[in-house]
């Protein structure tokens, strides 16, 4: 984080597939170079990009890199108030993702 916030280096330095055999795994980062958000809930991630056409492109993934990321894993499967989900994620449904294993105090904007 030091290294994006004092010398602006956005190459991803993090392999998100490190992480991936993680149980009850979630998280949220940027894609390297700002091209996207990612965000992991229980386990499972997803990239969200901007496409030419302006439209929102998501894929479920783990072969991306960031420059940064916050993850945390739920404990004893514990359900958590989800607070509040935006930016590209907002047209999912919030019910779902309120539902999940959020870790608490869980805030995703855009």
């Amino acid at each position: 984080m030091m290294n994006v916030m004092r010398k602006g280096e956005l190459s991803g330095t993090i392999n998100l597939d490190t992480i991936s055999n993680k149980e009850h795994l979630y998280g949220v980062g940027p894609v390297e170079y700002l091209r996207g958000e990612l965000l992991i809930i229980d386990g499972k991630s997803y990239q969200s990009t901007v496409a030419a056409d302006g439209s929102i492109r998501m894929e479920e993934t783990f072969k991306v890199r960031a420059p940064f990321f916050v993850y945390a894993l739920s404990i004893n499967g514990k359900k958590f108030r989800c607070l509040t989900v935006s930016g590209p994620f907002r047209n999912w449904n919030h019910s779902w993702i309120c539902q999940q294993k959020i870790i608490p105090g869980l805030l995703l904007s855009g």
